[in-house]
């Protein structure tokens, strides 16, 4: 700026002038260079830009800071500007001198003039140098936010590789944890192959001790076989010199007869001879005689020729013994064919009517030869009470055994008369029999044919006839086992004849005479025979008495089941008809049950007879009467499904009338029974299949699982089994509070401890047992009335110290302890109720009889349990392998590998459907998997060509990596192992089998019974475990996936989505535990968790169980 002299200012004197000091005034040019923008932010600037606070973080300011210290400066620097504008500027005062007014207006006006021009060329530099700032201000601006944009890229850029880093860190650490994985399996599986090599040695060491002592017992037992050949050789010698000397007797015996025979025929002879000598002389009487000679030959020829005649029409219409033999023979009906045949094709062969006609007329003749046989002195035992068993009521005829055993016994009293007398009266009898052949037919068989045959099936299938296997059971089975081979050893000496001649003797046309004598004859075959014959018929006695028992006993059972059938049926009647009036409804409800009744009434008169139909009357009267009282009482009618009547029926002793017992030719081969027994052999092929899978495995915990397992079915039949209980042990005490008291249930349950008790303790303890637990005494003390206190606790003594030998140790604390406060319980009920009084004896004898019965079940229970722990290390090898595939090829009847083996396909129907279905689904499965794969391995090249970008699937799930400091090295090897996995060989049978099980389990059908593979039948469960795990896992994920994608739209942080989504899924496994959730549930805990409005739940659930 130039400097201007300054101006005067009036009113200032001259002594002011000379005190002022001169002013300067002056001008400051501002060029262009300094208006202009700079190229770059200032030094100043960019350092204080720079600068930060030890308390602020070590990232970029933002773009707002920067703008801000902008501003800040620029009003700084606006204030610096006005404050030099404004300053005070000194003028140097010029000496007074004298103006004119004119001139000193026009110097004013000249200043004003410049002044006005001053000011608005500084105006004009302002406002210049302002717009300079602005650019400026507008260039850092810009430039602040490309920084902020290039730092924001390169943060990303770390970002994503840090991704990267954390992604294939990830993938190492999984890999290590399989390779660890991968160690630990290896080790147990070494430690697993170890274990099982020592438990082999062990096994054979057991099996060598085994062998060693079987040894030592197999030359135990061919010592003691050769010690009884000698004995018995011995005794044959002694017999044998018996005989000898016998023989020698009757030999001289007959020696001496016959020569007397000869005396007397030779005197005979000569006194012959001397009548015709006297008939000579006499003369007329020589024709005579020629002529009734000449008759008695042509009598004799006639007589011959009518013999032969009747021994023809014999073998034409009645058959000898031996063409009998050979057609039951025919029927290839033997103890080695019937153990080898199935059970059906024995059953077809054995109810065909040619081998039931063939064993019929076999069995009458082997009857009337052992009829014919008891002439000779051998007592017949009488057994028509048990053939009445075997006879329908409809044969009221006299029964021909009873007449025979009558003529039996009326031969054997002649043993005093003379040979002629006896042979006389066993011919006429023969020619009766053969007179008399139609109404033999009509009456009692002594060898029912049907019963016969029984044997056979009982030796070859017993589990097919025997519903259980009781002590009846066992009796029965081993009287067939002996008359089988007695019957058979009868066959073959009918058949191949005796060693001693080649001529058979029943099949011999001989007369009775001949037949006695031979029978009497010594060394002769047919003695043999008759012996044979009578082992028989005492064996076929035996079977028939234990077979009649055993019908009897199922008879009974067959006879409670129709009468809680019947009393069922009038319950059930009586509920529906409550109260109902007698609609048109009601009528033929009533009409059909009476109808069915009817036939039970028939059916069980037809099984026991009139005191059966007694029986059944009487348990329908006793369901009318508790209907009767139940409605009396307002009290809900009894349930028809668990009708009383059956303890009563239970407890029956009476056998069934002998009239009225019959055996139809349908029962011969039941099919309940094997329905039963092949459930019991299917429960323990589920045992052994239990414990081959499950090392582990026990019965005991497998119960309690198995109880756990059901969940509120479970504890439903628990209370259900509780309830039953509590209603049968008051009904007992009802019994014992009536007058008079029933005594009957209280002592049925005394002997059923008993006889529990006796099928648990050694032998040599029953005598004690039986001594002390008697039940008849039990019965007295009730009778009497005295409430004997100290008998009964001795009893309950007793038992519970028998319970504690046989039970475990590890038992014994505990049932002393619940012995103890048994005994206190009762202590407590006499002191209560009164020592002598009623109520307080029979509520003791009911808990305490409770009480024992419920340690000797679990006592029974550990002793199951102890027996199976024992087969387990047999049961667990091979035995058990070989147990169920025998047991296997038998339920199914499948052809053996000695047999030559052959196709399955038409024993296991569902199991080649099953085989063919995953065949069929092979070749999709196989490029389903391929395709998975090849996408797997694409992805994981293009993880790892890319620049640490996360997969495109977790992206679009928006899923969020997790970041990791720590890169990994090794990507490419982890691969390389990856790729060296075996491959699946799609070719095998084991592929077939998982694709067959996954196919299963992941479909739409339940696993049941009717659905699942023959040889899957023993897993059933498994799978149903596995399909309901499938289905949950499906459930699961499905809801989790709606539920992300509803929470997804909404405006919600990571964190909290996570925390969402673990609710979720732990409200979703609680609710998903319950087997009867439905669809509506889910979904509207799936609202519930999402949105938390009551107000939207049921939309929104609407919405998420739709489709």
């Amino acid at each position: 700026m130039a400097a201007s002299p300054s101006m005067d200012v009036p009113g200032s004197g001259p002594g002011d002038e000379m005190m002022r000091s001169p002013g300067i005034a002056f001008e400051v040019e501002i060029s262009d260079m300094a208006m202009s923008p700079p190229s770059s932010v200032p030094k100043r600037v960019r350092r204080r830009l720079l600068e930060t606070s030890e308390a602020r973080s070590k990232s970029p300011s933002s773009l707002e800071e920067i703008e801000a210290k902008l501003r800040e400066a620029d009003s700084r620097r606006q204030q610096f500007h006005e404050w030099l504008a404004n300053k005070a500027r000194p003028k140097v005062k010029s000496p007074p001198r004298s103006v004119q007014p004119e001139d000193l207006a026009e110097r004013l006006q000249t200043k004003l003039v410049a002044a006005e021009q001053k000011r608005l060329e500084l105006l004009s530099q302002e406002q210049t140098r302002l717009a300079r700032l602005e650019e400026l201000r507008a260039a850092a601006r810009t430039e602040v936010q490309l920084r902020a944009e290039r730092e924001r890229e390169e943060l990303e850029s770390k970002v994503e590789s840090r991704v990267q880093q954390a992604e294939t860190n990830r993938l190492a650490l999984l890999e290590a944890e399989k390779q660890r994985r991968a160690l630990v399996h290896e080790r147990v599986a070494q430690s697993v192959l170890l274990r099982t090599t020592q438990e082999g040695k062990d096994r054979e060491r057991v099996e060598a001790l085994r062998a060693l002592i079987c040894q030592k017992i197999a030359a135990a037992d061919e010592k003691r076989e050769n010690l009884l050949k000698a004995e018995r050789t011995r005794a044959q010698a002694v017999v044998l010199q018996a005989r000898k000397v016998a023989k020698a007797v009757r030999r001289k015996r007959e020696l001496e007869s016959r020569n007397k025979k000869e005396l007397l025929e030779a005197r005979l002879q000569r006194a012959k001879r001397l009548r015709a000598e006297f008939l000579g002389q006499r003369g007329g009487c020589q024709g005579a005689c020629h002529n009734n000679g000449h008759k008695m030959k042509k009598h004799g020829d006639r007589l011959s020729r009518k013999l032969t005649k009747c021994w023809r029409q014999f073998r034409r219409s009645r058959r000898t013994t031996l063409m009998l033999a050979q057609d039951f023979a025919a029927c290839h009906v033997s103890h080695q064919s019937v153990v080898s045949l199935p059970f059906e094709e024995l059953a077809a062969r054995i109810t065909s009517p040619t081998t039931l006609r063939s064993v019929k007329a076999l069995l009458a003749r082997i009857e009337s030869r052992f009829m014919l046989s008891s002439t000779s002195g051998s007592n017949v035992a009488n057994i028509n009470h048990l053939l009445k068993r075997l006879s329908p009521p409809s044969r009221k005829a006299g029964s021909r055994m009873g007449q025979r055993m009558s003529r039996g016994s009326n031969l054997t009293s002649t043993s005093g008369m003379d040979k002629e007398t006896v042979k006389s009266q066993s011919t006429t009898g023969a020619r009766k029999g053969a007179a008399s052949q139609k109404s033999e037919e009509k009456e009692m068989e002594r060898y029912p044919a049907r019963v016969f045959l029984c044997a056979y099936m009982i030796i070859g299938h017993p589990e097919a006839v025997f519903s259980s296997r009781g002590e009846r059971e066992v009796v029965l089975s081993e009287a067939a086992s002996k008359l089988v081979p007695e019957f058979e050893k009868l066959i073959n000496l009918i058949l191949d004849g005796p060693p001693s001649t080649s001529v058979t003797g029943p099949s011999s046309p001989t007369s009775a005479n001949e037949k006695k004598s031979s029978w009497d004859a010594e060394g002769s075959g047919l003695k043999r025979f008759s012996a044979q014959l009578a082992d028989f018929d005492a064996s076929w006695c035996s079977y028939l008495y234990e077979f009649v028992a055993w019908k009897v006993q199922d008879a009974h059972l067959l006879e409670e089941d129709l009468i809680r059938v019947a009393c069922q049926l009038e319950l059930s009647m009586r509920q529906k008809c409550n109260g109902s009036g007698m609609s048109h409804d009601s009528q033929a409800i009533q009409k059909q049950v009476l109808e069915d009744q009817q036939l039970l009434r028939e059916r069980i008169r037809h099984l026991t007879g009139t005191e059966g139909v007694s029986r059944l009357e009487t348990a329908l009267t006793d369901a009318r009467k508790q209907c009767l009282e139940a409605q009396e009482k307002g009290s809900p009618l009894p349930s028809p499904f668990a009708s009383p009547q059956k303890s009563k029926a239970s407890g029956l002793l009476p056998l069934v009338s002998s009239d009225q017992f019959t055996l139809e030719p349908k029962e011969l081969f039941p099919r309940e029974p094997v329905s039963i027994s092949d459930e019991r052999a299917l429960d323990n092929e589920r045992i052994v299949n239990e414990m081959l899978l499950e090392p582990n495995w026990n019965i005991v915990t497998a119960v309690h699982g198995a109880n756990k397992s059901e969940g509120k079915l479970g504890e439903i039949q628990a209370q259900i089994k509780k309830t039953m209980e509590d209603a049968f042990w008051n009904g007992v005490l009802e019994g014992l509070g009536r007058d008079p008291p029933d005594y009957k249930r209280i002592v049925g349950l005394m002997e059923e401890l008993k006889m529990e008790l006796s099928g648990l303790v050694p032998d040599n303890w029953k005598q004690e047992l039986n001594e002390c637990l008697d039940v008849e005494i039990f019965t007295q003390v009730l009778e009497s009335g005295s409430f004997d206190y100290d008998y009964f606790r001795k009893l309950l003594d007793y038992a519970l110290g028998m319970v504690l030998k046989l039970g475990a140790p590890a038992r014994d604390e505990d049932t002393k302890t619940s012995h103890d406060a048994l005994m206190q319980e009762l202590s407590q009920i006499s002191s209560d109720l009164g020592e002598k009084s009623r109520n307080s004896f029979t509520r003791a004898l009911v808990e305490g009889l409770r009480f024992v019965l419920q340690q000797v079940q679990v006592l029974k229970a550990d002793i199951s349990a102890a027996r199976i722990q024992a087969l387990t290390p047999i049961l667990q090898g091979s035995a058990g392998v070989d147990y169920l595939q025998k047991a296997f090829s038998k339920r199914y009847i499948l052809p053996s590998a000695d047999s030559g083996g052959g196709s399955c396909s038409g024993k296991l129907p569902k199991t080649a459907q099953w085989l063919a279905e995953a065949e069929q689904i092979l070749e999709q499965s196989k490029e389903d998997v391929e395709a998975t794969r090849d996408t797997f391995w694409a992805t994981l090249a293009e993880n790892r060509t890319s620049n640490g970008l996360p997969p495109t699937s977790s992206m679009r799930t928006g899923s969020r990596s997790t970041i990791c400091k720590q890169p990994s090295a090794e990507p490419v090897e982890v691969a390389a192992r990856l790729e060296e996995r075996r491959p699946l060989q799609w070719q095998s049978p084991e592929t077939r089998v998982k694709l067959g099980i996954l196919k299963m389990i992941s479909g739409a059908q339940a696993v049941t019974e009717e659905n699942v593979p023959e040889t899957l039948s023993l897993n059933l469960h498994r799978l149903r475990r596995a399909q309901n795990e499938y289905q949950r896992l499906i459930i699961l994920t499905t809801s989790l996936l709606l539920l992300r994608q509803n929470v997804a739209g909404k405006p919600v942080a990571g964190s909290s989505l996570d925390d969402i989504l673990k609710i979720g899924k732990e409200r979703l496994e609680v609710i998903l535990e319950d087997p009867m959730v439905s669809m509506s549930k889910i979904g509207d805990l799936l609202a519930e968790v999402s949105l938390g409005n009551e107000s939207a739940m049921a939309n929104d659930g609407q919405l998420m169980t739709r489709g």
